[in-house]
């Protein structure tokens, strides 16, 4: 259940980081990427509180991290119990696609 749930948050986040790219990536040009870690907390429905930008917590608007929890929320199965864990995923741009991996 874990890992299929850490999957369906990383996806979430890969979409909705690929919408919004221009808050990571301001700039075409490839020597100005950087890779971002988000951390998800209280999983499978988080708030806004319970995300975080490990390298520049100030990077996502509060409206942003609500888009965020929206969109792993409908990502996330509903379960009777609550799975309450936290994910690492690391967002990164390579060749003109956003990647996310879990760390």
């Amino acid at each position: 259940m874990k890992k299929a749930l850490e999957k369906k948050v990383s996806g979430a986040i890969k979409e909705w980081v690929g919408a919004n790219k221009k808050v990571f990536w301001k700039y075409e040009v490839s020597s100005y990427y950087k890779s971002y870690t988000i951390s998800v907390a209280n999983l499978p429905a988080p708030a806004h509180g319970d995300i975080k930008v490990l390298s520049n917590n100030r990077l996502l608007t509060e409206t942003q991290k609500n888009q965020l929890c929206r969109a792993i929320k409908k990502a996330c199965p509903k379960t009777k119990e609550p799975a309450d864990f936290n994910v690492n995923v690391k967002v990164d741009y390579e060749k003109g696609q956003v990647v996310a991996a879990i760390i």
